[in-house]
């Protein structure tokens, strides 16, 4: 690509990416219903974007397989979390096949935590599915995990505070390439730890998905069902690296709105003018990191003696000290 080009092409692509970002960012705060029809347009306004930011990165040739994240330009460290965010929005898809956007927030996210793995900003991570805890495991490793997911909710917590502060930094007009720099870093540390977490979360409901499928099949063993061909599966549109700078091009064959309106005319993607998008019943499911997440903020407030939480413990304990176990329970009985 010539000089003049690239240039084109990467003012291009910051206007789309930060279009993007500052879209994902109103959805994050937003207060609206997730199933809302306005919600749902502008998750899919933002994929696209996304995915048009991800065919140029690729066209440019931004990344190579022979980097480390010391070697990348600090202006080209915000589109490593273009998966994660892509993953993130997939998630939040209330329309069309539930499955097939889990399945797509998996592969997103499982791109994201090894290409941050090969570029040495985190450890290896198993990107497995999740199978549960066996019921012999070791209560040692058991204690372990819980300790580090622990370590992992502060650790989180702290990085967003620091985030927080470094935000208003670099939206300033004026900005010092070592604070963008160490922006872009704590927040893709910060993306990390909750894609982690997230990418467990999404293999659990994909189960779960998938035995509700195979049980409404199971259901209709006995009934007679024209067959038809299931749609083409939805593809992610991933980061390519190119090796020593050089690797193969990887230019899109058509634009993301052709591509839309070929999956429209397909049947896979739902027709915003015809379809009213309506909010798929959400599945209640046990989130043991919440929990503990919530353990670790009730030790973090009685270790500073938090007044508000503290007084909350004290009347409860007096209310089991005056009210017996059972008193006010008299349910036949005379």
């Amino acid at each position: 690509m010539a000089e003049g080009e690239e240039a084109e092409a990467n003012r291009t692509l910051r206007s789309i990416f930060k279009e993007g970002y500052d879209l994902y960012n109103e959805l994050e705060a937003s207060t609206d219903p997730t199933n809302s029809r306005e919600y749902q347009g502008h998750v899919q306004k933002c994929i696209k974007l996304f995915e048009d930011s991800t065919r140029l990165v690729n066209i440019v040739q931004m990344f190579s397989s022979n980097e480390l994240m010391d070697e990348i330009a600090t202006d080209h460290l915000k589109y490593i979390l273009l998966p994660f965010f892509l993953a993130q929005l997939h998630g939040k898809k209330q329309s069309g096949d539930r499955l097939g956007n889990l399945q797509i927030a998996e592969v997103y996210y499982k791109d994201f935590l090894k290409r941050c793995e090969e570029y040495g900003i985190c450890k290896p991570i198993s990107t497995n599915a999740v199978t549960g805890i066996s019921g012999t495991q070791d209560l040692v490793e058991a204690a372990k995990q819980r300790n580090d997911k622990i370590q992992e909710y502060k650790m989180k917590k702290e990085l967003d505070e620091h985030i927080k502060l470094l935000k208003v930094a670099v939206e300033k007009s004026h900005v010092e390439e070592e604070t963008k720099r160490e922006f872009y870093i704590k927040l893709i540390r910060s993306s990390i730890l909750e894609a982690k977490n997230e990418l467990k979360a999404t293999q659990q409901e994909i189960q779960m998905q998938e035995f509700m499928k195979q049980r409404q099949a199971n259901m209709k063993d006995g009934e007679v069902e024209v067959s038809r061909p299931p749609p083409p599966p939805l593809r992610p549109i991933v980061i390519h690296k190119s090796v020593f700078g050089r690797g193969y091009p990887s230019a899109p064959t058509m634009t993301v709105a052709d591509f839309y309106d070929e999956r429209v005319r397909e049947g896979v993607f739902p027709d915003p003018e015809k379809v009213n998008m309506k909010a798929l019943n959400s599945i209640p499911q046990e989130n043991e990191e919440e929990e503990e997440a919530e353990l670790a903020q009730n030790e973090e407030l009685v270790e500073r003696d938090d007044e508000e939480y503290l007084a909350r413990q004290r009347a409860m304990d007096e209310f089991h000290d005056n009210v017996r176990r059972g008193e006010g329970n008299r349910h036949n009985r005379s």
